[in-house]
């Protein structure tokens, strides 16, 4: 006669193992966690649990991506996926992509701050580079219309 181990936590089933008889009564001795109901043959993408007296099939994803929006989730634990997870991220919407146009659009600009000084060291033919260079920045956001193919323009090479 054999005992049908199970995890304590999740109580799927672990293993079969022979059970000894008691010496005195000749009972089985089951241990804890350990049950002498036979599990279930397993059904594909899903484990056998041992819940309220009896084999259970429960879905195994764990392992698996989910997404909730664009966020990766891990799944860690037994059951059914929940239906706000999806199996693809979120795609980022138009607004999303031209706010990061305009982050990105307005860290080159800080970069580029210095050339517009009165006292900076660039001569007036560089300095108007620049002040071509900052306005293409600052037109970009109306001129593109493929925000996953943006067009940046040049920057000028400092000398």
């Amino acid at each position: 006669m054999d005992a049908y181990h199970y995890h304590p936590r999740t109580k799927e089933f672990i293993h079969a193992r022979p059970v000894r008889a008691d010496p005195i009564e000749g009972n089985p001795m089951v241990p804890s966690n350990a049950t002498l109901i036979a599990p279930p043959n397993k059904e594909s993408g899903k484990v056998c649990c041992f819940i309220d007296g009896e084999w259970i099939q429960v879905e195994d994803h764990r392992g698996e991506t989910r997404y909730n929006g664009r966020e990766a989730i891990l799944i860690s634990a037994l059951g059914v996926i929940p239906d706000a997870l999806s199996e693809q991220p979120a795609q980022e919407t138009d607004e999303e992509k031209l706010a990061a146009l305009r982050y990105e659009r307005d860290s080159r600009l800080r970069l580029t701050d210095w050339t517009m000084l009165t006292d900076s060291p660039l001569s007036d033919l560089k300095r108007s580079e620049f002040v071509a260079y900052r306005q293409a920045l600052r037109d970009l956001p109306a001129a593109t219309q493929d925000f996953d193919n943006i067009n940046w323009p040049e920057e000028p090479v400092y000398s």
